[in-house]
């Protein structure tokens, strides 16, 4: 005998109930800076989450990536959550809705056995998902404009990039259109570099953050030494240290923008 679903909850409803749920438990409606941080890190996400699928199927540093990728799958599913709550008018509303139905197909993937003949199907759906948090965070700047949100979109792409370059010569070491992925790793290296010249010498660095640059400088130019590309030699282990190295010190980064410098007069 077969059971009937029950129906679907219409999507404005589950909304409402959700902020019923957080107004309950004294959750209150993200900030404009707390919704930025929400979408770029969602914009990270998209690309850190095929770098690990990449990871898992060639078992480099196996047990460390799916945890990875069960903990971004997570932080995905809640700051999507989160930021349904955020009052960013229209804009917003439909650029949060284009991440969702980019986000679901992506998540499936994701779920479903690992396997080689997949992973340029999944590098399609990490860029349309990547496509769309870069709207949603085009929207919240239009919304309400704060000081600094250039400087941090700017750190926060970057911290994106380390995850792109990694995934991207993973596909390659995974022999996987290599020629194809190794000039892609390589235009992730070339935009890096163009946009660290501006992101280390911006005047809104403050002393933590012009430090952070600094050694990551040095990170940086480790990978540009060491990762053999060209000479077929893959290094996908220290590829990634590196990769998430760095992206670990621009997170840092873009939280100092958002939170430790004062509005402008």
């Amino acid at each position: 005998m077969k059971t009937s679903m029950p129906p679907r909850l219409p999507h404005l409803l589950i909304t409402f109930l959700l902020a019923m749920f957080m107004a309950e438990r004294g959750f209150s409606a993200p900030d404009v800076s707390t919704a930025l941080k929400l979408a770029g890190e969602q914009r990270i996400l998209t690309q850190a989450l095929l770098k690990t699928y990449c990871q898992i199927g060639q078992e480099i540093r196996f047990l460390a990536a799916r945890e990875e990728q069960q903990q971004s799958i997570e932080r995905f599913d809640a700051s999507l959550a989160e930021l349904k709550s955020y009052p960013g008018g229209e804009g917003v509303s439909a650029a949060l809705a284009e991440v969702e139905a980019k986000w679901q197909p992506y998540k499936k993937a994701l779920q479903a056995k690992v396997s080689k003949e997949q992973a340029p199907t999944l590098e399609g759906l990490a860029e349309a998902a990547h496509a769309a948090t870069d709207q949603l965070i085009k929207a919240i700047e239009a919304g309400e404009k704060i000081p600094f949100e250039h400087i941090f979109n700017l750190a926060n792409e970057q911290a994106t990039v380390t995850q792109r370059a990694a995934a991207q010569y993973l596909m390659a070491s995974w022999g996987l259109n290599p020629e194809k992925h190794r000039e892609q790793f390589k235009a992730a290296i070339s935009a890096f570099d163009s946009n660290h010249i501006e992101l280390t010498t911006s005047p809104q660095n403050n002393k933590e953050t012009a430090k952070a640059m600094s050694s990551l400088s040095k990170k940086w130019d480790l990978l540009k030494d060491g990762h053999h590309v060209d000479e077929g030699e893959f290094l996908p282990g220290f590829v990634v240290r590196i990769c998430d190295s760095a992206r670990e010190m621009l997170e840092q980064a873009t939280d100092a923008f958002l939170s430790s410098q004062s509005p402008a007069e």
